[in-house]
């Protein structure tokens, strides 16, 4: 019984809308740059490798910052 609990307090307890690396690259390509730089910061401070990359081409371009 209580494994089932601890199972369902996790359900729950995890974010409804998870941000996805493809959504932020969708913001990044139609050019919304703050939408963009705010999501992928996100990411990468979560650990995806991806978004850090973006991140750094971000600052290398002058876009979102």
């Amino acid at each position: 019984m209580a494994r089932l609990l601890l199972a369902f307090l996790l359900l729950i307890a995890t974010p409804a809308a998870a941000l996805t690396f493809d959504e932020a690259k969708s913001a990044y390509d139609a050019n919304d740059d703050k939408a963009a730089f705010a999501s992928f910061e996100e990411l990468a401070l979560g650990g995806e490798v991806r978004a850090m990359r973006m991140l750094g081409l971000m600052y290398l371009d002058g876009r979102g910052t």
